[in-house]
């Protein structure tokens, strides 16, 4: 509702809040099931024995597993400052500190993905001034660029969750098959009429209330024109991702898992996937409980299995809540007192 009063549009129209409490309700039930699948597959004694396991962990790689996701973070900014620079120029500190508090709220607030998107716009334009619009328009053209990236690299490592270790199990077939749809993927976009039939479908996906932000869908078609932005997606968009199985895996290391870095890449394809359909709070749940299993499927004890998922996404939940919901605040509090200032 502010979104449409800041931008001098009328009031919205009415929207039935169904869709809102079908998608609560559908987290809620994968959210027991999840709980349900792991209560059954580690028993009371597993989860007993999940303290320990947590309790052992190494602080040292612990601590170079944290060093990577903040890493991970940072470089994030970056890509998304890089993409930014066709229609906004922001210092890196201002980007990272919009990054992290849409982070906060996509880690507190259920479903909340289109929310954190504006919210980060709204956050960098205050402060580097101008409309909110081509900067949501950047962020979206961020959002969409992962999503490619994420689903190119998740073919690639997720023959890994699907077909269990043997010889001759089809499994290097598989991978084949998946880096070639991902090289096939990747093609298709240098192509003008695939580039502009993805310009046409994100426009479509502009939310009502983005439409009425100045300049978001014009700017749009601009920064996929810019070879820039393809630059900053194709060479940081993986480092990004990889950085989330490095995490996974350094994690796992600490607490003395024997799993390797890509059975870690394909945990986090198929665990962030599950938790990205969910819905709920960061994927909280479902993508321990998918991401689990692909490291069980490879002879890892359940309850080390959940441990080193446990520990791994730990990072990425307290870095959201103890470095986005301060940065958050401090937004909050600076456009209050800009806004108590009397005009000159």
């Amino acid at each position: 509702m502010s979104e449409m009063a800041d931008n001098g549009a009328g009031p919205a129209a009415p929207q039935s809040r169904w869709p809102r409490r079908i998608r609560l309700v559908l987290a809620a039930t994968v959210l027991g099931f999840c709980g349900f699948f792991l209560w059954r597959t580690l028993g009371h004694e597993g989860f007993r024995q999940l303290p320990g396991h947590l309790a052992a962990a190494d602080p040292l790689l612990l601590g170079l597993a944290a060093a990577v996701n903040l890493g991970r973070y940072a470089l994030w900014a970056t890509r998304w400052r890089g993409i930014l620079a066709g229609v906004r120029r922001a210092r890196w500190w201002a980007s990272f500190s919009a990054l992290m508090s849409s982070i906060f709220l996509n880690t507190v607030v259920p479903g909340a993905r289109p929310l954190g998107g504006i919210v980060r716009a709204r956050l960098l334009s205050r402060s580097t001034g101008g409309p909110a619009g081509p900067v949501y328009a950047a962020t979206l053209v961020d959002q969409l660029g992962y999503s490619l990236v994420s689903v190119a690299l998740g073919l690639t490592f997720l023959p890994r969750a699907l077909v269990p270790a043997g010889k001759g199990d089809g499994r290097s077939l598989l991978q084949g098959v998946a880096v070639a749809v991902a090289v096939v993927m990747l093609a298709a976009l240098l192509q003008p009429r695939v580039r502009g039939w993805l310009r046409r479908r994100l426009g479509e996906r502009l939310t009502p209330a983005a439409r009425t932000v100045e300049g978001a869908v014009q700017a749009v078609p601009r920064l996929l024109s810019r070879p820039a932005t393809w630059i900053w997606t194709g060479t940081c968009g993986p480092v990004v991702w990889l950085a989330n199985a490095l995490t996974l895996w350094l994690a796992g290391r600490a607490l003395g898992a024997p799993f390797g870095p890509d059975e870690a890449a394909a945990a986090w394809a198929l665990g962030s996937l599950a938790g990205a359909a969910t819905g709920t709070p960061g994927g909280i749940g479902a993508t321990e409980a998918f991401g689990s299993t692909v490291l069980v499927a490879g002879g890892l004890p359940a309850p080390l299995a959940l441990a080193a998922m446990l520990l791994g996404r730990s990072l990425h939940y307290i870095s959201a809540l103890v470095i986005g919901g301060p940065l958050l605040f401090l937004h909050r509090r600076a456009t209050r007192e800009g806004a108590d200032v009397p005009p000159q």
